[in-house]
């Protein structure tokens, strides 16, 4: 089993789109840190300035829309401050970052997909399985290798986006200002943990219906079904949210996640239901686990060696 590892490990790391993808992971970070860095600059006179003229210019308006609808005349004379831009402290600024993280966790999904899909299209399966018969410790190793080069791409995001947007932070702010709590970690962790479980459960559907394209299809679907599903105005449906994905998913990102559906009695969105962080990461494991099984009993009675 450690020689099949070792093996598609090795095949990963040889494969030319990986490396693309992962130095589009190091640049796409870089351009969202460095161009994101303007919003942390400290107020500066200019500033002041032109947040004055702003609200000089907001005054003048209400002064001549007064003159017109004396009725409906503004008591509110506004102020400087009204106008003024927040400057972004260190942990949300790092959090606006790697938020793009969501991308590589897609982009990881399909890429999981495309590594497993490839090899049956290409049929480099039929050709390992002469030599290596064994199927299932086989597909562990590839959907392994497969989840690991997936992830990958957005554990470098997120370690580039931090590295390069607490170096623009510092040289803008200085190191006095360099405080976080631990919610911005965990967040990574959260992210890192769905592209994980994403990731695994493409590659393993790939196993399942033996086509990249047909995967990613069915994923998309899944995806959109269960976001109209999800808003669905009828009561009847929210005892099966937590059966859907991305009520689970969205969960997994920010930890307690709530649906809510308008309710015309009321005329307000009340709760649909609330989903827990534990309970979301058991519906992700075992749909994973579930998926491998089917995929692993499809794959040893699929015919490859015709």
């Amino acid at each position: 089993m450690s020689d099949l590892v070792r093996a598609e490990f090795l095949r990963l790391v040889s494969r030319r789109v990986m490396w693309i993808l992962l130095a589009g992971a190091v640049v796409v970070a870089a351009l969202v840190a460095v161009s994101a860095s303007s919003g942390t600059r400290p107020l500066d006179a200019e500033d002041h300035a032109h947040a004055q003229l702003q609200a000089d210019e907001a005054n003048a308006s209400n002064v001549q829309y007064c003159k017109d609808f004396p009725e409906d005349c503004p008591d509110h004379e506004f102020v400087a401050a009204d106008f003024l831009r927040q400057p972004l402290d260190y942990e949300p600024y790092i959090r606006g970052v790697t938020d793009g993280g969501l991308l590589f966790v897609a982009f990881g999904a399909v890429l999981a997909a495309a590594l497993i899909g490839g090899e049956f299209r290409s049929g480099s399966i039929s050709t390992q399985l002469t030599f290596t018969p064994r199927r299932t410790p086989l597909m562990a190793a590839k959907l392994l290798a497969a989840t690991t080069g997936a992830v990958s791409l957005t554990a470098v995001y997120f370690t580039t986006g931090t590295v390069i947007g607490t170096i623009s932070f510092l040289m803008v702010r200085g190191a006095g200002d360099l405080t976080a709590t631990a919610a911005m970690p965990l967040m990574m962790l959260r992210m890192l943990l769905a592209a994980l479980l994403v990731s695994a459960l493409a590659a393993a559907l790939t196993f399942v219906v033996g086509s990249t394209l047909l995967a990613v299809g069915l994923g998309l679907l899944a995806v959109v079904a269960s976001e109209i599903l999800s808003f669905d105005p009828y009561s009847f449906v929210s005892a099966w949210l937590w059966l859907l994905p991305m009520p689970n998913l969205m969960t997994i990102l920010y930890t307690d996640y709530e649906y809510t559906r308008y309710d015309p009695v009321l005329m307000e969105h009340v709760p649909v239901v609330a989903m827990g962080f534990g309970q979301a990461v058991v519906y992700g494991v075992v749909l994973v686990l579930v998926t491998a099984v089917v995929g692993a009993i499809v794959f040893r009675r699929r015919d490859l060696l015709r």
